[in-house]
This record gives C-alpha cells, structure tokens and sequence, in this order.
C-alpha cells in the first residue's frame, strides 16, 4: 500500500491506451530494434502483451503483415530484395517507423531461407 504522502509514479513500460502499430509489430515481430525473432510463436507473444485485446490489436497489423512485394529474382539479390521491400512499406504505410518496416523486411527475407 503506498502512503498518501508520497506521489505515484506511473509504470511507463506498459502498453499504451492508445494502440501504436510500431508497438504492436515489434510484439509481433520478437524484437524491438527492427530485427524478426522466427524462434517462438508470434501469437503467443501478442497474447502476452495484449491479454485483454488481443484480438483487436492482432487485426489492427494483418494488413502489415499480409502486404505482397514481387521481386525480379534474376537481377535482385535477397538482401536487396529486403531493402527494396523496407522501403515500399515505408512509401506505402508512412505511419510505420522504418524499425517495423526493416523487421517486416527481416521476416521477408528470412521466408526466403
């Protein structure tokens, strides 16, 4: 119980009222500096983070994650497939801080594996 004397100070690491995309992505994602962590269940870390709206958060980023890219295999390279595909996401989505875009790229490039 804390006295009434003393000021509460709010926990600034929990999850916003506000729902970010960037926030959200880097839960779905496994890192928060732009990586992709394919070790674990997406799913099961959005149901960690968001327990009471999970459902609402994971349909706020399907269209992140359901976004197509082509790429000429012949001239392109995968790493720079990636970055190409960073970039359109960024062009596309200009909400999307270019962590979350470089980590869909990471994803992108490591379904190619």
């Amino acid at each position: 119980m804390t006295p009434t004397n003393q000021a509460v100070t709010p926990n600034l690491t929990t999850v916003s009222a506000t729902p970010d995309i960037n926030q959200i992505l880097s839960v779905y994602l496994g890192a928060e500096h732009g990586g992709y962590q394919p070790i674990g269940n997406p799913e099961d870390r959005m149901r960690c983070a968001f327990p009471q709206d999970y459902e609402s958060r994971r349909d706020m980023i399907d269209k992140y994650l359901n976004e197509d890219f082509t790429v000429d295999w012949s001239s392109t390279s995968l790493a720079a497939a990636a970055d190409l595909f960073a970039e359109a996401l960024r062009k596309k989505f200009p909400e999307m801080h270019s962590t979350s875009a470089q980590g869909l790229a990471n994803r992108f490039a490591y379904s190619w594996r």
